[in-house]
């Protein structure tokens, strides 16, 4: 007499405890990035590289006409858009100073990748770059990313790259990298000209320098992009979430 509805019962409470395929996925996916998310904390405490992206536009050009035409005719010009990004190791050792005896730290080697884009001319690092950084408030502190580049499609193009970052207060005052950028409205602005020309950076801007002509790059972006850890955790989330919801609709579709 009570066999059907305990049977039916019994079925029920079996396709409650049972996780469909999608959840049987999802389950195992988001253990694995747990665990990657435990790693993530020690990775970060190994400072790890950074990396910096940037846009803007070109303000102006010194000695255009010393730019080759195949370059012009990319649109390399004053008003081009320009994007780019950097990869800096911050715990790179430093090196003897530029001037002895003042607040200067110099990290040769410590831009591992680069690369810029110009209307439609395209640079990558040629080889790897370095930061300097002034942290004495009478030569304008700050910091500058350099490193050479090349043109990947025309050989014997060449250009060096400088990102300069300037700020009349403390944060560059220990000599060290910075990990993260601050925001560009808190630097001194792009083409700032009010200091001496003994300052060692005027204002915040990106420089590339090709065939005896300098670029200027007014930024109007410049942030730090997430590491794959960060991504991980992320990912990790919404895969939680997602493997709740699914247990839950499960629950749900066992019990109609």
């Amino acid at each position: 007499m009570f066999a059907r509805p305990r049977r039916e019962y019994t079925e029920k409470m079996a396709r409650l405890r049972s996780p469909t395929p999608a959840t049987r996925l999802l389950i195992p996916l988001s253990l694995t990035l747990g665990f990657l998310g435990l790693l993530a904390p020690f990775d970060s405490a190994q400072a790890v590289p950074v990396t910096w992206s940037f846009q803007g536009a070109v303000r102006d050009i010194e000695s255009p006409s010393s730019l080759p035409a195949a370059i012009t005719s990319l649109g390399v010009a004053v008003g081009a858009a320009v994007t780019g990004s950097v990869r800096i190791e911050t715990d790179t050792p430093g090196d003897v100073p530029y001037f002895p005896g003042q607040e200067e730290n110099g990290y040769p080697g410590a831009v591992q990748s680069a690369g810029v884009t110009i209307g439609d001319w395209a640079l990558v690092q040629g080889s790897p770059g370095r930061v300097d950084v002034i942290g004495e408030l009478d030569l304008g502190p700050g910091e500058d990313v350099e490193s050479s580049m090349i043109d990947p499609v025309r050989a014997g193009v060449s250009a060096s790259f400088s990102l300069a970052l300037s700020q009349q207060s403390t944060l560059w005052l220990t000599g060290a990298m910075l990990a993260t950028p601050p925001p560009l409205s808190e630097l001194n602005p792009y083409a700032l000209d009010s200091f001496p020309s003994s300052y060692w950076i005027n204002g915040t801007e990106v420089r590339v320098d090709s065939s005896g002509a300098v670029i200027h790059v007014e930024m109007s972006s410049l942030v730090r992009v997430p590491e794959p850890a960060t991504s991980a955790l992320v990912l990790l989330e919404a895969l939680v979430i997602a493997s709740y919801r699914l247990v839950r609709n499960d629950a749900r579709g066992a019990r109609v």
